[in-house]
């Protein structure tokens, strides 16, 4: 697949504007303005997602703790079940379905084909990754914590996860959103996770003082081979800023949207 995509290599930004602009590059890319786009970035403090259609009343994760310690929450486009960023190298990458390859268009076949570029990216740091789990976990399954299940999209290292991702389709647009933890958090896992179990009980595979940009080369590198695109350094469009901001604001940005169940919810926002 020989076509060009744009390459973000962003910052660290807040919790409601990272998922903002993401949303932002996917209706941008929906309307026409952009083509496929992967966005690499951080958070410039530690921050819990909460997948698309998880319930915040989930007793395994501790948001007055989260509060009180001043982590973020935020709920993603995406579904799945709740990250913790800050230790992370976090990923979008935005494509119209039609741009997928024909045999890899299903839910399950995109992101494997999507996750291979990770694979290689990992691969390229020394790590023995491949994608694949059976969705089953030696770990308790109730957990809100997405890193202590293994799903058959994810990437592992051995048994360990060692890559996460979710996606959501809108507009005839695929956005995936994945992390990658390449250091130990800066947070009491066990305080956000309820329980003995947190992201890989807080220890990384990576090589102590790994840098993030080194991550960032090892997945541009990645994907440029194992997927066949080019990708060409770029920046958000001024359009693209603009809708983050709002969209940061009205929605990402809110109790309403990060807490509410999601059984009673309707996305009003585009």
């Amino acid at each position: 697949m020989a076509e060009n995509w744009r390459l973000i290599r962003d910052g660290n930004h807040g919790a409601p504007f990272n998922m903002a602009l993401d949303e932002a590059i996917m209706r941008a890319h929906a309307d026409g303005r952009c083509g496929p786009t992967l966005r690499l970035y951080g958070w410039a403090c530690p921050a819990v997602s909460l997948g698309y259609f998880q319930r915040p009343e989930d007793r395994s994760l501790d948001i007055q703790y989260c509060r009180k310690a001043g982590i973020e929450l935020v709920r993603r486009p995406t579904g799945g079940r709740a990250v913790l960023h800050g230790h992370d190298l976090t990923f979008s990458i935005i494509i119209a379905e039609d741009q997928l390859p024909p045999e890899s268009r299903s839910v399950l076949g995109s992101h494997r084909w999507l996750m291979n570029g990770i694979v290689a990216a990992l691969r390229n740091v020394g790590l023995a990754a491949h994608v694949g789990g059976d969705g089953r976990t030696t770990r308790p399954p109730r957990s809100a914590d997405c890193f202590t299940h293994a799903g058959a999209c994810d990437v592992l290292v051995g048994s360990r996860k060692v890559a996460g991702s979710a996606q959501a389709r809108r507009w005839g647009v695929v956005l995936e959103q994945g992390s990658m933890p390449f250091r130990r958090a800066d947070v009491q896992l066990s305080r956000v996770f309820l329980g003995k179990y947190g992201q890989n009980d807080g220890i990384s595979l990576f090589p102590d003082r790994f840098k993030r940009e080194s991550l960032v080369r090892a997945v541009v590198r990645g994907m440029r081979e194992d997927l066949g695109i080019r990708l060409v350094d770029g920046t958000p469009l001024e359009s693209e800023l603009f809708d983050a901001e709002g969209l940061a604001e009205s929605k990402f940005g809110t109790e309403e949207f990060t807490l509410r169940a999601q059984s009673a919810h309707v996305d009003n926002h585009r």
